[in-house]
C-alpha cells in the first residue's frame, strides 16, 4: 500500500505539472514575442488589434510591425493620477506611425524596450506632455530607448515638461544605437535649470 499510494501522489504531481505548463505556455509565447501597451492595454490582445484612445484610436497591423496612431489622444482618466507608461513596446522592430494629431499625456510618452521608428504621415504630429507621477521617484521621459536607437522621419513632435517639482525630466532619452532624423521636426519645452 506505502508504495502504491507514492506512485499516485508522484503521478498525480506530474499530471497537474504538465496541466499548468499548458496552462502558462500561450502566455509565455506572448511574453516571447513581446508586447505593445497603449493607454494601459496590451493591443496585441485587443479585438482587432485596435485601442480606443480619446476621439482617436490605435491600431497594430501585425503583417508591417506598425502601430498607428490616428487623432489619438491617450492619457489619465479624469481624476485620476498621471498615468505612468503612454505607450510601453516590448515587441522588436516596430514602427509608430503617426496620422493626424496625436495626444500623450504620461509620466514616460513613448518608452521602448527596443530600436523604434517614429513615421509622420500627410503632416502627422505628436505633442508628448510628461509631468509628474506621485508614485514614481525615477526621472520622467517624452521619449525612451532602452537599447537601441530612435529613427524619427516626416514627423513634428512636440514635448512639453510640466509639474516636475524637483523631479529630473528627459524629453528624449536614447540608451546606445544610431539616431536618425529626417524631414522632421522636434521641439521640446519645460523648466530648464
Amino acid at each position: 500500500k506505502g508504495t502504491g499510494m507514492g506512485r499516485k501522489k508522484t503521478l498525480i504531481c506530474m499530471l497537474l505539472a504538465v496541466c499548468l505548463m499548458w496552462t502558462f505556455q500561450p502566455e509565455r509565447a506572448s511574453a516571447d514575442g513581446g508586447s505593445i501597451m497603449v493607454n494601459g492595454v496590451n493591443i496585441l490582445q485587443a479585438l482587432d488589434r485596435t485601442v480606443p484612445c480619446g476621439a482617436g484610436s490605435a491600431v497594430y497591423d501585425e503583417g508591417t510591425n506598425t502601430l498607428t496612431l490616428r487623432n489619438a489622444e491617450i492619457g489619465p482618466n479624469y481624476g485620476s493620477s498621471v498615468l505612468i507608461y503612454g505607450i510601453e513596446i516590448q515587441k522588436e522592430g516596430v514602427t509608430v506611425r503617426l496620422e493626424g494629431s496625436n495626444l500623450i499625456d504620461a509620466y514616460l510618452g513613448i518608452w521602448s524596450r527596443n530600436p523604434i521608428v517614429i513615421q509622420g504621415a500627410d503632416g502627422g504630429s505628436l505633442a508628448v506632455r510628461v509631468s509628474k507621477n506621485q508614485e514614481l521617484s525615477v526621472p520622467c521621459r517624452g521619449i525612451s530607448v532602452d537599447y537601441g536607437g530612435l529613427t524619427v522621419r516626416d514627423a513634428n513632435i512636440r514635448i512639453t515638461m510640466e509639474n516636475l517639482d524637483n523631479m529630473s525630466g528627459y524629453g528624449i532619452d536614447i540608451c546606445g544605437g544610431d539616431n536618425e532624423i529626417v524631414n522632421s521636426q522636434i521641439e521640446i519645452t519645460g523648466p530648464f535649470l
